[in-house]
């Protein structure tokens, strides 16, 4: 859980709200209910957490070998 952008560390976020929301988190929760109903093992969930690392490497791997864009590009729209 972070602030607006990556170097936002939210600390204007009260921290009784942000322990609050923290509970509610839809992954753990779900992590939580596949565990209790047996769905998941922790083998299981290891495997899905390597592998989930092992994409993030090669995607970051790809990016910091990619060329830069053109500067003009950045003032593109990045929605589209």
């Amino acid at each position: 859980m972070k602030g607006h952008a990556e170097h936002d560390d939210a600390r204007y976020v009260p921290k009784k709200e942000f322990e609050k929301w923290q509970k509610k988190d839809p992954i753990l929760r779900f992590e939580k209910y596949l565990t209790a109903k047996k769905r998941m093992t922790a083998e299981e969930k290891a495997s899905i957490e390597t592998r989930i690392d092992q994409e993030i490497r090669e995607d970051l791997a790809f990016a910091e070998a990619s060329p830069f864009p053109p500067p003009e590009g950045a003032a593109r729209s990045v929605w589209a």
